[in-house]
């Protein structure tokens, strides 16, 4: 929440609590195409020429404010809108409408002095609804006196952004397919049976709330085996930890992995057979669901045909002699065949690949499941990486909500995104550090770690 200070709350508009179609035919989505914005953008609604007369189905941007001067408050916006079809909005108080402003401006300027009426000590949320479609908004204020605000039609930036925290809780609700529940935020759970559960974790900030499930195999003994039925040519071992050697004739080892493969099983290879061109080099079997990791000389030019259906992640192997790139893919419980490295039309690869497997269902976690990389079906980017004080994600269909997690188990970040293919997401309060970005599409979650400088 945004901090009171004074009888003054402060907001860059692109630092929202949450956005809402509302069903509405368009959403709020934050910009940077006209300049003289503060901050890192500005809100904006397209401009597709349809206006909306009904503050009940008008798309919502909302701020959450914390308050202890209690009193009438009034609230200015710094907004631009170039036409007088595109200058007319909505601004309610926890979820009812207050006022309905306009006027077109073809410059960044203030409006201001509009009365909110008493707001009591404790939180609120601001609600700024789309009333045309266009209107650009740049920051919000709210002032306990009208004098303390910018002078309307004024240019000015304005005071400094308020400082924000303290007030957001988050509470857990988790259900785990089999009749009992919790509400810690990291709770361990025994499965008494076999079976398949959809463990169901809610977390809510008293705003929004997000959802996510996590379909869980149970078979049994914990200690039951992945891989078995290896062909000559590999080597099952078990435990991958850096360390590791992963060849059967050589003694490189393995310096860095990432934290999903840890302790997972594996199939060595002989590096002899870096030149092997077979389609039928290597022969397992699966005992349960699996994802299957092929590590690759990341020398490699041009994969072997028999990859082109694997997806490369983001992650890779460090080790005593190369970089090792990671393609990954999920398989059912059965017996599968891998080509050799230079399989046609390999090129490049000057050592051989080994094999890695971990099971689908969660064992070390129940927040989430431990993927490397988004399923190969869906597409998401994530750009800068490291980042400094913001990311953009885009996504190849819409996200329905986004979570940020630190290593901890923590979730630092949620947001409702009701369908948005794109947003930006502000890091400046985060701690520097790893993180995982959880994307729900409405299918599995997509996984992504990032890196916050």
């Amino acid at each position: 929440a945004f901090i009171e200070s004074g009888g003054m709350v402060v907001m860059e508009a692109e630092n929202y609590t949450s956005i809402s179609q509302n069903g509405d035919v368009t959403n709020w989505i934050q910009a940077s195409v006209q300049s003289g914005f503060t901050g890192t953008g500005y809100m904006t609604t397209p401009n597709n020429g349809v206006a909306n007369a009904s503050w009940a189905t008008a798309c919502d941007v909302s701020y959450k404010i914390q308050i202890t001067t209690a009193g009438t408050y009034y609230i200015a916006l710094r907004r631009l809108a170039l036409t007088a079809s595109d200058d007319s909005w909505y601004t309610g108080v926890d979820g009812v409408q207050k006022i309905q402003g306009s006027g077109s401006v073809s410059a960044w300027k203030w409006s201001t002095a509009y009365s909110l009426g008493t707001l009591s000590a404790g939180e609120h949320i601001i609600n700024i609804r789309r009333r045309e479609d266009g209107l650009m908004i740049d920051r919000i204020m709210l002032a306990t006196s009208t004098s303390a605000l910018p002078a309307s039609g004024s240019t000015v930036n304005g005071p400094a952004e308020s400082p924000r925290g303290g007030a957001v809780t988050y509470s857990y609700n988790w259900s785990f397919g089999d009749g009992t529940s919790s509400s810690e935020q990291n709770p361990s759970h025994t499965y008494t049976a076999a079976g398949t559960y959809n463990a169901i974790v809610t977390v809510t900030d008293g705003v929004s709330s997000v959802s996510d499930t996590v379909v869980i195999s149970v078979t049994g003994s914990g200690t039951q085996e992945l891989i078995t039925n290896v062909s000559s040519k590999g080597v099952k071992a078990t435990n991958l930890q850096v360390g590791s050697q992963y060849y059967t004739d050589r003694t490189y080892t393995i310096k860095s992995l990432p934290q999903a493969l840890v302790g997972a099983e594996y199939i060595k290879t002989a590096n002899a057979d870096k030149g092997n061109t077979s389609e039928s080099y290597l022969t397992f079997t699966l005992t349960a669901e699996a994802y299957v990791v092929i590590a690759y000389d990341s020398r490699a030019t041009v994969l072997p045909n028999w990859m082109s259906t694997w997806t490369k992640t983001t992650d890779v192997i460090t080790t005593t002699d190369v970089t090792l790139n990671l393609y990954q893919k999920k398989l059912s419980a059965g017996t599968y065949t891998l080509g050799g490295n230079m399989a046609a039309p390999a090129s490049g690869a000057n050592s051989n690949y080994f094999v890695v497997a971990y099971f689908v269902s969660v064992t070390k976690s129940a927040l989430v499941p431990m993927l490397l990389s988004a399923p190969e079906e869906k597409q998401i980017d994530i750009y800068p990486v490291p980042a400094a004080d913001k990311i953009t994600i885009k996504a190849s269909s819409g996200m329905k909500s986004i979570s940020l997690i630190n290593m901890q188990g923590q979730v630092m970040l949620v947001k409702d995104l009701k369908g948005l293919d794109e947003v930006d997401i502000d890091l400046s309060g985060m701690q520097p550090g790893e993180y995982l970005l959880m994307v729900n599409n409405g299918d599995v979650p997509l996984i992504r770690r990032i890196i916050k400088q």
